[in-house]
This record gives C-alpha cells, structure tokens and sequence, in this order.
C-alpha cells in the first residue's frame, strides 16, 4: 500500500520518531506505526518508528522542529547527511493549515522538517470541506 511504502522510506532514512494528530484521511498510514502491525513481528524486521500523538497540528510541527534542533548529530557526521529531521504527521484540509506557523518558523530558521498530510478522497462529494 501507499501507506506501507512511505513508512518503508521512512525507516529507509533512519527516522526514529514521528509525531502528529490523527485524522480520517492518515489512518492507514497511523496504523503502520501501531506496535501490533504485523510488519513488526516479521524476522528481521527494523526497530518501529515511535509514534508520539500530540493535542493538535501545530504541536506536532513544533515538537518536530524542537527534536530537529535538539537531536544528536551521528559521530560519523559530515555536515551534508545524516542530518536528524523532525517529521509531523497531519490529515487534510484544516489539519494541514494548523501546521503553518511551524513551516514557517522551520523555513526561516533554517531547521529541516518533513511534513506529511493526507489527501481527501477523489471520490468525495463537492461540498466536502477538506
């Protein structure tokens, strides 16, 4: 699924710790992180990603910028990869808006952030506000 393949990438790039807010449109992505899916009992498998839930949107973007800022650097740095970067998880519409001001204060500050947010269903009807 879609939701498998980003969480794969996320782990891919050595992401520890993803907060957010639930919200129809990410739930199937949310369950990926849940300890009891069964990607974790596999053999072999990689160290789950923490998921941390917040009280809203906008916490998730600054606790992502915070852990950004915050994070230990590896020993083998080299100032180009390996950066640690706080990822924010939100659902559509109104969910995405919450998470301006951290953006904002991410861009200006120069502090990376990933940012991920559902879609709304193509199929939804017209009047469908996210």
């Amino acid at each position: 699924t879609g939701a498998s393949i980003v969480y794969s990438k996320l782990l891919e790039y050595g992401v520890e710790v993803v907060n957010g807010y639930s919200g129809g449109a990410v739930l199937p992505l949310l369950d990926q992180f849940h300890v009891d899916h069964p990607r974790h009992a596999l053999e072999g498998a990689s160290k789950p990603i923490r998921w941390i839930t917040n009280s809203n949107e906008s916490s998730a973007g600054h606790i992502a910028e915070g852990y950004a800022k915050s994070a230990p650097l590896p020993p083998d740095h080299d100032g180009v990869t390996d950066i640690p970067v706080g990822v924010a998880i939100a659902t559509s519409g109104p969910g995405v808006t919450n998470l301006i001001t951290p953006l904002q204060d991410a861009i200006c500050d120069g502090v990376p952030i990933v940012v991920m947010c559902g879609q709304a269903a193509t199929t939804a009807p017209a009047d469908a506000f996210q």
